[in-house]
Order: structure tokens, then sequence, then C-alpha cells
């Protein structure tokens, strides 16, 4: 007889199956091929190409403006003049992004305007305000040719003692010229200051990621600070003195203390990352020194007081003159 039942299939055991255990696979990384260098820098080529046939060949920039591309050229350019002749004008406010500001002396008042709408200027009793906000400005992101268009205020003054002038800058160069005032105050971040043929009370200059220099200026009290670049003077002179760099350098050059017309000033000289240098006309005896550097040499008039560190204190009376630095060296030398 037929056996017709059906039988469950014979289960066979499993059996694991053996490997050899690898480190995990890690791909070579990836390097941008030669060919694909060569058409990035074709399409930049490219693109200054047409820029260039865009401007006619006169050159130019491309800038973002209003949410788009454009190549600027001179066409772009707007300049205005306003004049302010036979106005009783002692107070100069300027606030300003990404223009370059300029007060210098002139026949009479003016303000010379280079991509600055006039309406940012005002004249207010005796004071003139100007102030160019954030979104007045041209971002450029590159230059064509040898043209580019920049923004700038330019303020001349006539010959005449001013009250105050406060000069703010971001992104923004800052320079003054020939004034006599009695109180200046000029700031920049992102930009330097630069000060020319200068006679004033009160000076306060200050930048954040820049320079301070200057020439021929002359203050009874002064502020002179940069937070990343140099403070630099040549024929200066002052009753009392203030002067900071974090990571730049403080130097002063044919320099001359008022002792003859002031009572209890100082004279204050510090640099965190760099060195102090001074170089002036006084009589040595006529000062009493603090003479630092942590990391650096000490120097007066050429000889050595502290070799590496610490702190000196020579002569007890006269003008106190603090010169420090925390790694660099100090050097203070008297002319006469």
């Amino acid at each position: 007889m037929e056996d017709n039942r059906q039988y469950p299939p014979t289960t066979q055991p499993m059996v694991e199956p053996t490997h050899e255990m690898h480190e995990p696979y890690t791909p070579p990384k990836k390097r941008m091929p030669w060919n694909k260098l060569a058409l990035l820098f074709i399409i930049m080529g490219a693109i200054m190409s047409i820029a260039g046939w865009a401007t006619g060949g006169r050159g130019g920039s491309i800038a973002f403006i209003n949410g788009g591309f454009h190549v600027v050229t001179a066409a772009d350019r707007t300049s205005s003049h306003i004049s302010f002749a036979g106005e009783n004008i002692t107070n100069i406010h300027v606030n300003a992004v990404d223009t370059r500001i300029i007060v210098e002396s002139g026949s009479n008042f003016a303000v010379f305007l280079t991509n600055v709408d006039e309406d940012t200027v005002e004249l207010s009793g005796n004071t003139l305000n100007i102030n160019v906000p954030s979104h007045h400005r041209r971002i450029h992101f590159m230059n064509i040719g040898f043209y580019s268009v920049s923004n700038e205020i330019r303020i001349q003054v006539p010959p005449q003692q001013m009250d105050s002038i406060t000069l703010t800058g971001t992104s923004s160069n800052v320079v003054v010229e020939g004034i006599s005032v009695t109180n200046l105050d000029a700031r920049s971040t992102s930009g330097s200051v630069r000060l020319w043929d200068i006679e004033a009370e009160t000076l306060n200059a200050r930048s954040t990621s820049g320079s301070v220099r200057g020439a021929n200026v002359h203050f009874s009290t002064g502020h002179l600070q940069s937070t990343s670049g140099s403070v630099n003077f040549t024929h200066i002179s002052w009753d009392s003195l203030y002067a900071q760099s974090t990571s730049g350098s403080v130097r002063f050059e044919d320099a001359r203390i008022h002792l003859d017309r002031i009572q209890g000033g100082s004279t204050s000289l510090q640099s965190t990352s760099s060195s102090v240098n001074l170089n002036i006309s006084n009589r040595r005896d006529d000062f009493r020194y603090d003479l630092n550097s942590r990391t650096g040499s000490v120097r007066m008039d050429g000889d050595r007081f502290v070799a590496h560190g610490g702190s000196t204190v020579i002569n007890g009376n006269g003008h106190p003159i603090a010169m420090r630095s925390t790694s660099g060296n100090v050097r203070l030398n008297f002319d006469s």
C-alpha cells in the first residue's frame, strides 16, 4: 500500500557563517580635481570679462544692491555739494556706516557728499548733524579694473575755533586735518583714525580694529586708544595723556609735555602685546618714571634698567610718566 501521508521537511540545524573581522572601511578624502579647479578660474574670468564688457572697458565693481547684483561704474557715482557759507556753525556731529569721514580746513563751511543722500545732512541751530545709517551703504565683493564706488563725507571748516566735533564711523575711516576745536572726539569701529595739524583742549581718538595715527597734534587732555592696531604720533604735545593699545605698538616721536602750564597732570602709555616708545624734548630731571615690561627689556636713554620683567622707578619728583608693556620692550628717550 502506497503511503500518501505528508511529512514536514526535515529541519537542518543552522550553521553560523564565519567571517573574518575587518576594520571599518574609511573612504579616501576627496580632493578637488585639477579640471574642476581650472573650471572655477575660467568661470571667474568669464564674470570679469562680462563685467568689463558691461562697463565699456572702463572698469567697475560688482555690488549687491537692493537684493540683486549690479555692475557699479562711474555712472553710478553720485556727488553733491551743500554750502553753509555765513552760518554760525560751532558743533559737528557725524555718525556714519561704511562711509569715510573727513573734516578739513577750508574757506567756508561746506559739505561734499559722495554716494550719500543730502537728506542725511541737517543743520539744527549752530550744530551740523549728519547720520548715514547701515541700510544706506553699498556692499562690494569684487573690484574689476581700477575704479570702485565708495561713500564719503567731506566737511570743510573755515579757520575758526570750533566748540565740539564728534565723529563716529562703523567700517569707516575717520580723518581730521587742520582744525582748531575745544573738544574733539573721533572714533571708528573697523577703521582707522587719522589726525593732522590739530589744536584741541580735549582729544579723544579711538579705534576698535584699526590704527590711531597723526602728526602735529597738540592738546591739553587726551585719550588715544586702539584695540587691534597701533597708536603712533609724531610732533605731539600734551598736558595729560593716556594712550593704550591691546595688540599694537604705542609710539610717540618728537613729543613734548607742557610742564609750565599744568598741575596734577600725568602720562600713561600702555601696550599688551607690543612695544612702548616715547621720545620727548623735555629735561630728564623734570619727571618721575614708572617703567615696566613683564617679558621684555626696559631702557631709558640707551641704559638698560630691567632686563626681563619687573618695575623700575627713577627720580621721585616731577610729572609722572608710566610706561608698561606685557610682552614688548619699553623705551624712553630724551632729546634735550
